[in-house]
C-alpha cells in the first residue's frame, strides 16, 4: 500500500505550479518595461494564486516532520540537512557559475579561476540565486526539529502550541502591523517595510513558525472560521497592495511575502480547504498532478534558469498580454519537469531530487 498522502502530495502539485507561475510574472515585470496596468495585474493575481505557497510548503514539512507517531531525531535531522547542503553545492554551485560567467562576459572580464571562486563565495555567503533562500532555510529547520521534539517529549505538544503562537505573534503578526502603521502615516519604527526580513536567518525564523503552524495544524480542520480568516488575509493583501499601487508607493511586498502573518493565513487555510476536498488517499499513479508532486522541488530549483533563458531572448512586448504569460508559463513548467528527469539520471545530484 502506498505511504504517500494525497493532499500533501496535490499541494506540492499545486504549489510548484504556482511559484512558477508566480516567478513568471515577477521577473517579467521586473526585467521588461510593462505598462502599470499589466504590472498591478501580475502582482495582484499573484498574490490570489502564488503567495499560499511557500508557507504551505514549510507547513506540510512540519506536518511530515514532526509526526509524533514518528519521532525525526538526529540522526533524520542531519541526513535531510545534508541533502539540502548538497544541493546547494550542486545546483546551488552551478548557478552562481553561470551568474558569475555572464557578469564576467557582460562587464568585459576575462574568465578564470576568479569565476569559480566568487561562485564559491556566493554560494557559502548565501548569495546565490534568490530563489535558494528557501533551501539554505530548509537546511536550519531541519536541526531544529528535534529540539521542538525535545521540547515536546518534556512539556508535551501544548508547549510546542504555545512556542508556535509565540513565534507567530512575534515574528510575523507584530513587523507586519508595525509596517501597517507605518504606511498609513501612523508610526515610523527601524525596520519598516520588511526589507531586514529577507535575509536567511530570518527566512530559518519564519520557516520553522510555519513549520510549527503546520504541526498545528494537524488536528484541525476545514471551518467557516477558517475560510473567513483565510479570505480576510488574502483581502487584507489585496486591499494594501492595490493601496499601494494606485498611490505610486509600490505593492507594498512585506503584506504579502513568505514574512507576512497574512501570507501564512492565507497559506494554512489553503491547506485546510485542499485537505478537506483531496482527503488522505494517493493521488492516481499516471495523473498529472502525482507526476508534478513527484517532480516538485526539481521544478522548484530549476524553474528560474529556465525563466531567465526565455526573458534573455524573447521580448514579452511582442506577445500578446495572456497568450504571453501562459506559453511561458507552459513552456517553463514543462521544461523544469524534463530537466528533473533527465538530471534524476546523473549521479550525486539525482538522488537529490
Amino acid at each position: 500500500m502506498s505511504k504517500r498522502i494525497g493532499w500533501i502530495d496535490l499541494v506540492r502539485a499545486l504549489g510548484a505550479c504556482a511559484i512558477v507561475l508566480l516567478h513568471v510574472t515577477v521577473s517579467t515585470y521586473q526585467t521588461t518595461d510593462i505598462d502599470a496596468m499589466r504590472k498591478g495585474v501580475y502582482i495582484l493575481s499573484g498574490i490570489v494564486f502564488g503567495r499560499w505557497a511557500v508557507p504551505a510548503f514549510f507547513m506540510v514539512t512540519g506536518y511530515l516532520v514532526l509526526d509524533p507517531s514518528r519521532a525525526f531525531g538526529w540522526r533524520r535531522a542531519r541526513s535531510h540537512a545534508w541533502r539540502m547542503a548538497l544541493v546547494l553545492l550542486t545546483l546551488g554551485m552551478a548557478f552562481s557559475l553561470v551568474e558569475e560567467t555572464l557578469y564576467y562576459v557582460d562587464e568585459g572580464m576575462p574568465l578564470g579561476l576568479g569565476v569559480v571562486a566568487d561562485a564559491a563565495i556566493d554560494v557559502l555567503t548565501a548569495r546565490s540565486w534568490d530563489h535558494l533562500w528557501y533551501v539554505y532555510a530548509l537546511m536550519f529547520v531541519y536541526l531544529l526539529v528535534p529540539l521542538v521534539e525535545l521540547l515536546r517529549s518534556r512539556f508535551g505538544a501544548r508547549a510546542v502550541h504555545a512556542l508556535a503562537l509565540a513565534l507567530f505573534v512575534g515574528t510575523m503578526v507584530v513587523p507586519t502591523v508595525l509596517d501597517l502603521g507605518a504606511i498609513a502615516g501612523l508610526l515610523s519604527w527601524p525596520g519598516q517595510y520588511g526589507g531586514w526580513r529577507s535575509d536567511v536567518p530570518w527566512g530559518v525564523v519564519v520557516g520553522l513558525t510555519n513549520v510549527l503552524i503546520g504541526d498545528w495544524l494537524r488536528d484541525k480542520r476545514m471551518s467557516a472560521l477558517s475560510l473567513v480568516l483565510g479570505a480576510a488575509a488574502l483581502a487584507t493583501m489585496l486591499a494594501v497592495s492595490a493601496w499601494g499601487l494606485a498611490e505610486g508607493w509600490g505593492s507594498q511586498s512585506f503584506v504579502y511575502m513568505h514574512e507576512s502573518c497574512f501570507a501564512s493565513v492565507y497559506g494554512a487555510s489553503v491547506l485546510l480547504v485542499i485537505r478537506r476536498v483531496r482527503g488522505d488517499e494517493p493521488l492516481a499513479a499516471g495523473s498529472l498532478a502525482n507526476a508534478l508532486a513527484q517532480d516538485s522541488f526539481g521544478i522548484y530549483l530549476l524553474h528560474p534558469a529556465f525563466i531567465h533563458m526565455v526573458l534573455r531572448y524573447v521580448d514579452a512586448l511582442l506577445w500578446p498580454p495572456v497568450l504571453f504569460e501562459a506559453t511561458f508559463f507552459v513552456a517553463v513548467l514543462a521544461a523544469s519537469v524534463l530537466a528533473t528527469r533527465l538530471l534524476r539520471h546523473v549521479p550525486v545530484v539525482g538522488p537529490l531530487l
